[in-house]
């Protein structure tokens, strides 16, 4: 079974039903709810979910929102050594860098993102995005 790391802004798009994105957004999240691959979100990815969708839907709403993903989508801890080394990396983005350092502390298989362009090309993980994702999963 396939091991993902599921970017903020999938999460988001799905949230608040951001038009074009949603469509292959909540596509993804589908996969997870049907145990069909394994999905994980980083511990600080929730925080920064949690801050983004208040501002939008309101605390009731996104609490809500938050509580059904966990039951779907693991958490994954951002520790110390994953700090320093998405600060040492060479990346632009240090919230992607982050992502891609817990995604390759964990040995996951993908990190599904609309931002590909951004993260680095990791030797041993793929960076797809919702629509690349969902063309090329074999189940």
């Amino acid at each position: 079974m396939k091991r993902v790391l599921i970017d903020t802004n999938i999460i988001v798009d799905i949230a608040t039903r951001r038009d074009p994105f949603f469509e292959h957004s909540s596509k993804v999240l589908k996969l997870a709810i049907e145990g069909k691959i394994t999905a994980y979100v980083s511990a600080s990815a929730v925080t920064d979910i949690v801050y983004i969708l208040q501002k939008e839907n309101g605390k009731t709403s996104t609490m809500q929102f938050v509580k059904e993903l966990v039951e779907y989508i693991d958490i994954l801890g951002v520790d110390k050594t994953i700090i320093i080394n998405a600060l040492n990396s060479n990346w632009k983005d240090f919230e992607d860098a982050v992502q891609g350092n817990v995604a390759l502390d964990n040995s996951l298989d993908i990190i599904i993102t609309r931002n590909t362009k951004d993260f680095i090309k990791l030797e041993s993980i793929q960076i797809l995005s919702p629509s690349h994702f969902l063309a090329n999963i074999s189940l």
